[in-house]
């Protein structure tokens, strides 16, 4: 989550979004553009640790297991070979 934050990325796509649906008229806009904020970013927190705890768990299950490993690195590396004869 923290490499998410300090991703500029991460910041201006909401930078770039939100403006289009803050309406000047009813009121101020920064409570407006900090609500829409929170609606964007409170959904995206269990997703990101659930996809955090699976990738913890996934590597742990290839660290205990050599045979694995073995398996994602030669797959790993067809992948990247077939991708370097394509491209």
């Amino acid at each position: 989550m923290i490499i998410e934050a300090s991703n500029s990325k991460t910041a201006l796509f909401p930078l770039a979004l939100l403006p289009q649906f803050v309406v000047p008229q009813p009121g101020p806009t920064p409570p407006q553009f900090l609500l829409l904020g929170l609606i964007v970013t409170l959904p995206a927190i269990p997703g990101g640790m659930f996809v955090d705890s699976f990738a913890n768990k996934a590597a742990t299950l290839i660290r205990g297991n050599p045979k694995l490993g073995d398996k994602r690195d030669k797959i790993s590396g067809t992948i990247l070979i077939s991708l370097g004869a394509y491209f």
